[in-house]
């Protein structure tokens, strides 16, 4: 009898391991963009978190799940709820310790942002009406209100920030809101001079919020944009500072920031131009840095150039494919521990002719562009290049409203990035050691031996970098995939047909 027990044990426990790694969710009625995400702490996967439509209660409810599971995509909990049958869920996101959900209520006219903890409780609940300015802007844009999405970002352990963009006067602006995930408190921030304008998040330090903002300068005959830098107080949405992106030798696009641990400062990184580029359109010179306090103050700067600094590190074989790339977005600056600084980047640039381009107009036409190949940018402590590899992918084509291509490329990019859901970027992974990393990304195949997606990732231990490839060919109508525990990917497929969602680990090298 115990050996029998023993062995039913054993068999226990290989089935329980054989289970890890995959889960299978039935009459999942309909899933969202932005509804799964891992749940992360100190730069480790611990879980993850997936929202759906799980059943139609009547002609006006429908019931929702919200269920968590720890890192082998084993379930923890289910929260489920009954409610209208027409709240959208918009995006979330989450902040290491709590998760937020934004939906819209088509009943109430309002943003409904329901802040969950990792137990699946609900924590707060903050709801703003969708006012006539921003009724306004969604009825220029041509788009129906709940459709606006890729405005919500996380600040770490301290809540979340949403970018409403509106239409004051047939004036674009912008108000940013953020929502506590500590206690129940927001507030709001609304530009005090109202001009054509685009606030984009950039990131934070452990004080300040940046924005890129986009204004309209110079005169009806001879138009310009101008691009500022504006931080604001993470504590009460008070101004901490704004400052033109050319205030030094050159004018910076900055795309992320990475906030020095132990002081107030924090580093902006972007691609550089000269003053003279007109609406920054052209390719830029190179990859910018400035070094910047809570005040505004740009305490250092650092420029490396394609021509002369960077291009002494590509192999010979890869200068021409600088070219190529187009213009440089910046997805992700990692420091590691010991002082080196990667910068992951994704080419793209314009295709298409001129005409098309220039009767492009607010809310009307469609321009093409084209993302590229990836970059992986190495400095070392000072910020000198040290290194420098293209890894090419097959090229996509996608085709942006034509008012991005009125602002600049760099407006563009972030539409690509979060509008379009058009870069072939996935996540960027680190141990808690922050020593080694992984930067994940798909490409299309199309060889001899297989046609289809494939995950590919670029992982740097002990001071060198290798690749991996994994085949993603699916029947599913959505797939996505995301950060896992390390030496793995977490892929997530939902069967439309079946009504099923599937989610699977697979190792990676």
């Amino acid at each position: 009898m115990k050996r029998i027990i023993q062995t039913f044990t054993a068999l226990l426990l290989i089935h329980a391991a054989l289970a890890q790694g995959k889960l299978s969710i039935e009459n999942v009625k309909t899933v969202f963009v932005r509804s799964t995400g891992p749940i992360t702490t100190n730069n480790e996967v611990k879980g993850y978190f997936t929202f759906f439509q799980s059943d139609k209660v009547d002609k006006k409810n429908n019931e929702y799940t919200l269920q968590i599971m720890d890192d082998n995509l084993i379930k923890i909990k289910d929260v489920q709820f009954v409610d209208s049958k027409n709240i959208l869920l918009q995006e979330s996101a989450f902040d290491n310790n709590s998760l937020l959900f934004k939906f819209y209520n088509q009943d109430a006219k309002s943003y409904d942002c329901r802040v969950y903890g990792v137990d699946g409780n609900l924590k707060f609940n903050y709801e703003r009406a969708v006012d006539k300015k921003t009724l306004e802007y969604l009825k220029l844009a041509k788009m129906p209100p709940g459709s606006e999405s890729n405005n919500l970002f996380a600040v770490e352990d301290k809540g979340f920030i949403a970018v409403y963009p509106q239409l004051m006067d047939n004036v674009p602006t912008f108000e940013i809101n953020f929502y506590s995930s500590r206690d129940k408190r927001q507030w709001s921030y609304i530009p005090p001079v109202v001009k054509p304008a685009g606030g984009s998040f950039l990131g934070c330090s452990d004080n300040v919020a940046m924005f890129l903002v986009l204004k309209q300068a110079g005169t009806l005959l001879t138009p310009k944009m101008e691009t500022w830098i504006l931080g604001i107080y993470l504590q009460n949405g008070q101004r901490a500072f704004e400052i033109r992106t050319d205030a030094q030798q050159y004018n910076l696009m900055p795309m992320s920031v990475i906030k020095l641990k132990g002081t107030d400062n924090f580093m902006l990184l972007g691609a550089y131009f000269d003053k003279d580029e007109k609406n920054l359109g052209g390719r830029s010179l190179g990859v910018g840095l400035w070094l910047m306090n809570s005040s505004g103050r740009v305490m250092n700067s650092k420029y490396n150039s394609w021509e002369t600094e960077i291009s002494k590190v590509l192999n010979v074989n890869e200068k021409g494919k600088v070219e190529n790339l187009g213009y440089v977005f910046f997805h992700d600056l990692i420091e590691t521990s010991d002082g080196h600084f990667f910068a992951v980047c994704e080419g793209y640039k314009r295709t298409g002719n001129a005409v098309g381009i220039a009767t492009a107009g607010f809310g009307g036409g469609m321009s093409k562009m084209v993302v590229t190949d990836m970059l992986l940018l190495h400095f070392n402590q000072k910020f000198n290049i040290k290194e420098a590899k293209i890894f090419e992918k097959n090229s996509n084509t996608l085709e942006l409203p034509g008012d991005m291509m009125m602002l600049n490329l760099a407006a563009a990019g972030n539409y690509i990035k979060y509008g379009a859901f058009g870069f072939d970027y996935a996540f960027t992974q680190m141990d808690q050691s922050r020593s080694s990393f992984t930067v994940g990304y798909t490409d299309y195949v199309k060889d001899r031996d297989y046609k289809g997606l494939t995950f590919n990732a670029i992982s740097y231990s002990n001071g060198n970098l290798s690749t991996d490839k994994i085949n993603l060919k699916t029947e599913a109508g959505n797939m996505r995939i995301f950060a896992a525990k390390p030496g793995s990917v977490m892929i997530m497929e939902y069967f439309r047909k079946d009504k099923k969602l599937n989610m699977r680990l697979e190792k990676i090298n």
